[in-house]
């Protein structure tokens, strides 16, 4: 046997002998003590690193890099109380969830007169079962609208109902959300103008674009027969929380100009 023969004899062993403990190294062996140590190096130097950090004080931040605030030349004049002067109504945000709704409404167009309801009926208290259930009942599903208004956080409501020249009439209607319910008032003008052009009944749709978050409506009623023909107008839209939802008929096609002025007199109001 050669000496390459005798080596290899030498390192298997004699056939069916058991190899010594530890004379080879399982295959895989030194890897898995290579991962073992690199696990707990990291794990040991993490350890360490909170443990320093720990026994540190805070530092303070370094103050932040910003121009000089501006501020007025004179202070705000006091009153004699020493506080601030009021604002004005035109400045006042939170005006509109203080005293009576409906001091809010558009006011009387000139030639227009004032039926018996309107805003006697609404926006003299805060929270009235009675004008939320005269509200819902001019719906034709009074049972959702009701729904909607209890669970959107229905606060009061303001409405007048006009009489114009010839058949013209009008109803003026401004509900008043919950102020943290800013974006109902959103949510039910969208609902409601969504349910008009849906609606395949209506003839002849128009849709025009008042001021911002409020559109315009003019359409054809289906014929009913012993009725004249008749047609309809609404402006829906909101403002911070109120939803403004007026409604216009007529026996002859609506000027959208009068609409529009009407929805811009309304909006600016609010």
């Amino acid at each position: 046997m050669n000496l390459r023969g005798r080596r290899q004899r030498d390192e298997e062993g004699e056939p069916g002998t058991p190899a010594a403990p530890g004379s080879r190294r399982p295959r895989g062996a030194t890897t898995l003590l290579l991962v073992a140590a690199a696990v707990l190096g990291l794990g040991g130097g993490t350890a360490y690193g909170y443990h320093v950090q720990a026994d540190r004080h805070p530092k303070p931040l370094p103050p932040l890099a910003q121009s000089g605030l501006s501020y007025p030349k004179k202070a705000l004049p006091a009153d004699a109380k020493g506080s601030r002067p009021p604002l004005e109504e035109n400045q006042d945000h939170q005006l509109v969830y203080r005293g009576g709704l409906d001091r809010l409404l558009l006011p009387l167009p000139k030639g227009w007169r004032q039926d018996e309801e309107g805003h006697k009926t609404f926006g003299e208290g805060f929270d009235r079962s009675g004008d939320l259930a005269l509200n819902v009942y001019d719906y034709v599903y009074p049972a959702e609208v009701l729904e909607e208004e209890l669970v959107g956080g229905f606060a009061r409501i303001a409405g007048d109902d006009w009489s114009g020249p010839g058949e013209l009439s009008g109803q003026i209607r401004l509900v008043d959300y919950a102020p943290r319910s800013r974006a109902q008032a959103r949510n039910v003008a969208s609902d409601r103008a969504g349910g008009i052009t849906m609606d395949e009944t209506y003839q002849n749709v128009r849709t025009l674009n008042g001021p911002p978050g409020v559109r315009i409506f003019t359409w054809k009623e289906p014929a009913e027969a012993g009725y004249a023909p008749s047609w309809s107008g609404r402006v829906i839209g909101s403002r911070g929380s109120v939803l403004i939802d007026l409604t216009f008929w007529d026996d002859k096609p609506l000027d959208e100009k009068l609409l529009m002025g009407l929805a811009k007199k309304q909006w600016e109001r609010l």
